[in-house]
């Protein structure tokens, strides 16, 4: 499972890199491995990208994706 912390920190890992890539739901979740199987939480991940890149983060956060897929996952359900 994906929490709000793991995408907003890979979402930050994305913007820091040399070139200044643009942080997107798709990046982050490659950047993390892992896969959407719905997309379900994208509107979470967008907020999460929004609140990183503003600088600011909600206390309240403690979502969580329970249909991202980690490679691993993808590599035993073929």
């Amino acid at each position: 499972m994906l929490s709000d912390k793991d995408l907003a920190r890979a979402a930050s890992e994305i913007r820091d890199t040399p070139g200044g890539r643009i942080v997107t739901p798709g990046g982050v979740f490659k950047r993390l491995g892992c896969r959407p199987r719905c997309g379900n939480c994208f509107p979470l991940v967008v907020k999460v990208i929004h609140e990183m890149q503003s600088g600011r983060e909600d206390d309240t956060r403690d979502n969580a994706c329970a249909h991202a897929g980690s490679a691993k996952d993808r590599q035993l359900n073929r």
